[in-house]
Protein backbone atom coordinates (compact mmCIF):
# COMPACT_ATOMS: atom_id res chain seq x y z
CA UNK A 1 0.00 0.00 0.00
CA UNK A 2 1.64 3.22 -0.87
CA UNK A 3 -0.21 6.59 0.14
CA UNK A 4 1.24 10.02 -1.24
CA UNK A 5 0.84 13.28 0.48
CA UNK A 6 1.99 16.77 -0.76
CA UNK A 7 3.83 18.74 1.65
CA UNK A 8 5.84 21.77 2.09
CA UNK A 9 8.92 23.27 4.01
CA UNK A 10 8.22 26.48 5.97
CA UNK A 11 11.00 28.76 6.98
CA UNK A 12 10.32 30.84 9.90
CA UNK A 13 12.88 33.47 11.72
CA UNK A 14 16.16 31.31 13.47
CA UNK A 15 16.32 29.06 10.67
CA UNK A 16 13.44 27.07 12.39
CA UNK A 17 11.98 25.00 9.44
CA UNK A 18 8.28 23.63 9.54
CA UNK A 19 6.95 20.89 8.10
CA UNK A 20 3.22 22.03 6.46
CA UNK A 21 0.66 19.96 4.65
CA UNK A 22 -0.20 21.15 1.26
CA UNK A 23 1.43 22.68 -1.86
CA UNK A 24 3.80 25.62 -0.91
CA UNK A 25 1.75 29.26 -1.48
CA UNK A 26 2.85 30.67 -4.56
CA UNK A 27 4.86 34.23 -3.98
CA UNK A 28 3.24 36.90 -6.03
CA UNK A 29 5.95 38.65 -8.59
CA UNK A 30 6.40 42.31 -6.89
CA UNK A 31 6.84 44.47 -10.11
CA UNK A 32 8.77 47.99 -9.46
CA UNK A 33 8.96 50.01 -11.59
CA UNK A 34 12.09 52.04 -13.21
CA UNK A 35 14.41 54.08 -11.15
CA UNK A 36 14.03 56.47 -13.90
CA UNK A 37 10.18 56.30 -13.56
CA UNK A 38 9.98 57.31 -9.91
CA UNK A 39 11.83 60.23 -10.92
CA UNK A 40 9.36 61.50 -13.74
CA UNK A 41 6.53 61.27 -11.41
CA UNK A 42 8.79 62.97 -8.52
CA UNK A 43 9.16 65.68 -11.41
CA UNK A 44 5.23 65.99 -11.83
CA UNK A 45 4.69 65.88 -7.85
CA UNK A 46 7.39 68.64 -7.43
CA UNK A 47 5.92 71.10 -10.13
CA UNK A 48 2.83 70.04 -8.69
CA UNK A 49 3.70 71.33 -5.20
CA UNK A 50 5.17 74.83 -6.34
CA UNK A 51 2.08 75.42 -9.24
CA UNK A 52 -0.14 75.22 -5.95
CA UNK A 53 2.15 77.73 -3.99
CA UNK A 54 3.05 75.06 -1.29
CA UNK A 55 6.52 75.58 -2.35
CA UNK A 56 7.80 79.45 -3.13
CA UNK A 57 10.03 77.90 -5.87
CA UNK A 58 12.59 74.95 -7.07
CA UNK A 59 15.55 76.84 -4.92
CA UNK A 60 12.80 75.92 -1.50
CA UNK A 61 11.86 72.17 -2.91
CA UNK A 62 15.99 72.02 -3.15
CA UNK A 63 16.21 73.31 0.80
CA UNK A 64 13.00 70.96 1.91
CA UNK A 65 14.36 68.06 0.14
CA UNK A 66 17.90 68.08 1.07
CA UNK A 67 19.07 68.37 -2.59
CA UNK A 68 21.07 70.77 -4.54
CA UNK A 69 19.42 73.51 -6.57
CA UNK A 70 21.13 71.44 -9.56
CA UNK A 71 20.04 68.18 -8.74
CA UNK A 72 16.31 69.39 -8.20
CA UNK A 73 16.65 71.27 -11.88
CA UNK A 74 17.92 68.10 -13.53
CA UNK A 75 15.00 66.11 -12.25
CA UNK A 76 12.55 68.89 -13.00
CA UNK A 77 14.18 68.82 -16.80
CA UNK A 78 12.64 65.21 -17.01
CA UNK A 79 9.04 67.51 -17.70
CA UNK A 80 10.80 68.34 -21.27
CA UNK A 81 9.75 65.12 -22.24
CA UNK A 82 7.53 64.42 -24.52
CA UNK A 83 4.31 63.09 -23.07
CA UNK A 84 4.30 59.40 -24.72
CA UNK A 85 7.84 59.12 -23.24
CA UNK A 86 6.80 59.99 -20.03
CA UNK A 87 4.27 57.70 -20.15
CA UNK A 88 6.22 55.19 -21.55
CA UNK A 89 8.81 55.43 -18.44
CA UNK A 90 6.42 55.40 -16.17
CA UNK A 91 4.59 52.13 -16.85
CA UNK A 92 8.22 50.14 -17.41
CA UNK A 93 9.06 48.15 -14.66
CA UNK A 94 12.50 46.61 -13.46
CA UNK A 95 14.17 43.05 -14.84
CA UNK A 96 14.13 40.48 -12.65
CA UNK A 97 17.90 40.26 -12.58
CA UNK A 98 20.58 41.95 -14.81
CA UNK A 99 20.47 46.22 -15.07
CA UNK A 100 17.76 47.94 -16.15
CA UNK A 101 16.88 48.92 -19.88
CA UNK A 102 17.17 52.79 -19.93
CA UNK A 103 19.40 54.94 -17.25
CA UNK A 104 18.98 59.14 -16.53
CA UNK A 105 21.93 59.89 -17.98
CA UNK A 106 20.13 58.48 -21.36
CA UNK A 107 16.69 60.50 -20.57
CA UNK A 108 18.52 63.34 -19.48
CA UNK A 109 19.99 63.52 -22.98
CA UNK A 110 17.20 62.92 -24.58
CA UNK A 111 15.37 65.91 -22.05
CA UNK A 112 17.66 68.41 -23.66
CA UNK A 113 16.38 67.98 -26.86
CA UNK A 114 13.53 70.24 -27.68
CA UNK A 115 11.77 68.49 -31.26
CA UNK A 116 9.45 65.89 -29.59
CA UNK A 117 9.67 63.72 -32.64
CA UNK A 118 13.62 63.73 -32.02
CA UNK A 119 13.26 62.88 -29.27
CA UNK A 120 11.19 59.81 -29.64
CA UNK A 121 13.55 58.66 -32.32
CA UNK A 122 16.24 59.22 -29.60
CA UNK A 123 14.60 57.26 -27.42
CA UNK A 124 13.12 54.76 -30.13
CA UNK A 125 16.90 54.34 -30.29
CA UNK A 126 18.37 53.58 -26.93
CA UNK A 127 15.77 50.98 -26.68
CA UNK A 128 16.24 48.87 -29.07
CA UNK A 129 20.39 49.29 -28.82
CA UNK A 130 19.80 48.41 -24.92
CA UNK A 131 17.18 45.63 -25.24
CA UNK A 132 19.60 44.26 -28.36
CA UNK A 133 22.07 43.88 -25.86
CA UNK A 134 20.17 42.12 -23.34
CA UNK A 135 19.21 39.53 -25.82
CA UNK A 136 22.81 38.75 -27.31
CA UNK A 137 23.75 38.44 -23.50
CA UNK A 138 21.13 35.91 -23.26
CA UNK A 139 22.20 34.21 -25.89
CA UNK A 140 25.80 34.39 -25.12
CA UNK A 141 25.03 32.81 -22.40
CA UNK A 142 23.16 29.59 -23.91
CA UNK A 143 25.40 28.95 -26.21
CA UNK A 144 28.11 28.42 -23.59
Amino acid sequence: MTMSFKIHLKRHSHGRVELCEGVAPVKPVIQTPLRIARLVALAHRIDALVRAGELRDYAEVALVAGLTRARISQIVNLLNLSPDIQEQLLFMNRPATGREPIGEQHVRLIALEPDWKKQRRMFAAILEQRYAGHSNDSSRENRN
